[in-house]
């Protein structure tokens, strides 16, 4: 993936529907393929996923029910091309949207039951109010009316409780909730 345009970071690994996924910050314009930031190994070579047609970021991928959701700092995929807004799913043919997805970068993801969690540097999401964190379960998004005075980084799960981490100093003005809190 080696360009000298690009910073060429790798941020995640995953097999989903028997390959193997990269993603990150990276591009190679000179494979058989045009590589941005997504790639899989098709046994022989490494060939470029999604049409990403913009200098972006991938900074997390998992699967969440049965697709490939991947998020962090871009907008535009696919063929047909489908604006996407920093989150996106694909189910090994065609991207898709979230709603309207996010106004800014989505730092980090986990599944938990049957929601997916982001956290971020967002303040939107599809068209929302919604800061730092929020839940998707499958068809729309929720937010938890929280204000945060900076970006979430992290999130996960431990013995059923939500964790967020990040830069944040307050939540709703609460200065005793900073770094990393739970919910």
């Amino acid at each position: 993936f080696y360009s000298y345009e690009s910073p060429n970071f790798i941020y995640g690994a995953l097999f989903f529907k028997g390959e193997f996924y990269i993603a990150g910050n990276f591009s190679n314009s000179n494979s058989s393929s045009t590589i941005n930031d997504l790639v899989k190994w098709d046994g022989t070579e490494w060939i470029g996923v999604g049409n990403i047609l913009e200098t972006s970021a991938i900074y997390n991928m998992l699967i969440y029910k049965d697709e490939l959701y991947i998020s962090g700092d871009f907008n535009l995929l696919g063929d047909p091309v489908v604006a996407t807004h920093n989150i996106a799913r694909f189910d090994g043919e065609t991207w898709k949207t979230l709603g309207g997805g996010v106004d800014y970068q989505v730092n980090d993801m986990q599944v938990f039951g049957d929601y997916l969690y982001i956290a971020g540097a967002f303040d939107n999401v599809d068209g929302m109010p919604i800061q730092a964190i929020a839940r998707w379960d499958g068809s729309r998004w929720c937010g938890y009316n929280s204000v945060f005075d900076n970006s979430a980084t992290a999130v996960g799960m431990y013995h059923d409780t939500l964790y967020l981490g990040g830069g944040f100093w307050s939540i709703n003005g609460d200065t005793s909730l900073r770094k990393i809190v739970r919910w």
